[in-house]
């Protein structure tokens, strides 16, 4: 479990997070962003990748008080599944108690793009190269 705590007026917290499972592997990641000031900004990305039958739960939850006017928060949790039982179930949340705000939330969960894999073998490059180039431009 991550918490991040906003109190203090005008504060800031970038989080930036990748991980990586494999064989059968599980990982349980909570992460809480909690703003309790004004004028208060977080920024989370958590990227993963899951392989072989890996099982991924992500938890993302983004608190706003009603101190927190002219708040900005934001939370995205990407993932790649490079298994055929890989898993990943993500779950992003919202608790706004105030309308003075920005936030945004979001989550995706996917396979390599069999087309871009085409590409670039079509152009050559072997499957396992193709495969890791595309994994390295999504991590990075």
């Amino acid at each position: 479990v991550i918490r991040l705590k906003l109190a203090e007026p005008r504060s800031e917290i970038e989080l930036r997070g990748i991980y990586s499972v494999a064989g059968e592997q599980k990982l349980s990641l909570t992460i809480v962003q909690k703003h309790t000031a004004p004028e208060t900004k977080s920024s989370v990305l958590i990227k993963g990748l899951a392989h072989d039958a890996a099982h991924v739960l992500y938890y993302g939850t983004i608190i706003l008080s009603q101190e927190a006017q002219q708040a900005t928060a934001s939370q995205f949790n990407k993932n790649l599944l490079l298994g055929d039982q890989a898993t990943v179930r993500s779950s992003p949340n919202l608790e706004i108690h105030n309308n003075n705000v920005q936030c945004k939330h979001g989550s995706a969960v996917g396979k390599l793009d069999a087309g871009a894999l085409f590409y670039l073998q079509s152009r050559g490059m072997y499957d396992i190269h193709a495969k890791q180039l595309l994994i390295d431009a999504f991590m990075r």
